[in-house]
């Protein structure tokens, strides 16, 4: 009777054990399908609109090596075949030695059996994190063709200034959602005497488009870079407000954490010091001696 105990106690240690390595590996293999960036020369099949076959997608991108006046220049054709016919063909002249294009499919929203066709043109696309971004085009698939819809990256520079760059997530997705009717996206903003800020940015799918949901303030993202002033410098409880928060004096040091942006377009950092204490400034009136590293590479 011992024995029977000891062995049933062992099985569902096992069964446990089994359950801890495998849920994991079940989530990785969700978070794969809902985004992928696409191998250029490689056959990808996915089920665009959920119904009947899988479509065949694949990205094509030749290049051609030339000097002129001692630099490397390369001349891009690339073309995107959805069921071998040819949706995107765009040819790119003087450009870098990376193709200037990158495709992804994405899952965006789970629930409404469609997934979309994402065609990234930019800058620097080998680097990936740091891409400058361009254009994201969003194509879908529906009752055997293929329509352009929207330009993402035009819904999400407009509105904002001093946007400098749109950049990529992380290292080979340019992009991001989690399945959940989002898809997010890295702005890289220049302000005034503090350097670049970083930004993530979401857009909402709703009935088969992109919209970007109102905001007015956003958390900043790739770490919080310390600023020193130079003189002594108000800041206060609320973006434009007149109720002092605190007062960040000469010598002393903040990092901006937050950005909000006024109706006419005017920018306010919300600021923390060494002590957790936060207020909002105008960064134009701010006098910096010097910063603690940059977040833009």
């Amino acid at each position: 009777m011992q024995k029977i105990k000891n062995i049933s106690r062992l099985t569902v240690i096992m069964l446990i054990i089994g359950i801890a390595i495998s849920f994991p590996q079940k989530i990785k293999a969700a978070e794969k399908k809902v985004y992928e960036t696409l191998k250029d020369s490689k056959t990808y099949y996915y089920n665009l609109d959920q119904k009947g076959k899988k479509e065949s997608i694949k990205v094509t991108s030749l290049s051609k090596e030339y000097e002129e006046n001692h630099q490397i220049y390369h001349d891009w054709n690339v073309t995107v075949t959805v069921n071998r016919k040819a949706i995107y063909n765009k040819k790119f002249e003087r450009h870098r030695s990376d193709s200037p294009v990158k495709v992804m499919v994405t899952d965006v929203d789970k629930q409404d059996k469609q997934m979309e066709l994402l065609i990234i043109e930019g800058d620097s696309m080998y680097l990936d994190w740091v891409a400058d971004i361009k254009h994201i085009y969003y194509y879908q698939y529906k009752t055997g063709k293929v329509k352009r819809k929207q330009d993402l990256a035009t819904i999400v520079k407009k509105g904002i200034p001093n946007i400098y760059n749109l950049h990529g997530m992380k290292k080979n997705a340019f992009l991001a959602t989690n399945g959940n009717k989002e898809i997010y996206t890295k702005l890289c903003l220049k302000i005034p005497n503090f350097d670049y800020v970083h930004l993530k940015l979401k857009l909402a799918l709703k009935n088969g488009k992109f919209v970007r949901p109102s905001a007015r303030e956003y958390a900043l993202v790739d770490g919080m870079i310390m600023f020193t002033m130079k003189r002594n410098l108000t800041a206060y409880t609320k973006a434009g407000g007149k109720e002092k928060a605190f007062t960040i004096k000469k010598g002393e040091a903040v990092g901006p954490c937050r950005i909000y942006f006024s109706k006419n377009k005017k920018i306010y950092l919300k600021v923390k010091d060494k002590n957790g204490k936060t207020g909002y400034i105008d960064p134009q009136k701010a006098s910096v001696a010097e910063q603690d590293g940059t977040n833009h590479v």
